[in-house]
């Protein structure tokens, strides 16, 4: 659910960098969110299992571009489980600091990804 808290706290301040987990499993440029469902939630959390895989959580990359770009957000980069994003404001001081074009490609970003740590880099290679 990062992204959907992310998007509500772009409603009421303006950072000038998000970290968000995302959903490695779905590659660019499909796009996902898992939605919050108040009756659905409880049963959910009582299931659910940090050491397995599990498909329908937090969001791709692709969808969180899409919500971020309006608020002025360049991805910056991938870590192992987050990507890095960083407001237009700061892309003179990250591209002369960092050496790096903004925005950063999400499909290339992606390739040069870890991926998920729940999922075999293999399996999710050959999709």
């Amino acid at each position: 659910c990062d992204c959907l808290v992310a998007e509500e706290l772009l409603a009421l301040v303006r950072p000038k960098v998000l970290v968000v987990e995302m959903a490695f499993h779905y590659p660019p440029p499909f796009q996902f969110s898992a939605q919050h469902d108040a009756e659905l939630s409880a049963g959910w959390l009582r299931g659910y299992d940090v050491h397995k895989f599990n498909p329908s959580t937090g969001c791709s990359l692709s969808y969180a571009l899409r919500r971020f770009r309006p608020h002025g957000f360049h991805l910056l980069r991938l870590t192992h489980l987050d990507a890095v994003f960083v407001h237009q404001s700061l892309s003179p001081i990250v591209e002369s600091a960092l050496g790096a074009r903004l925005p950063q490609d999400e499909f290339a970003c992606y390739r040069q990804s870890h991926l998920w740590v729940q999922m075999p880099i293999e399996y999710v290679r050959e999709w």
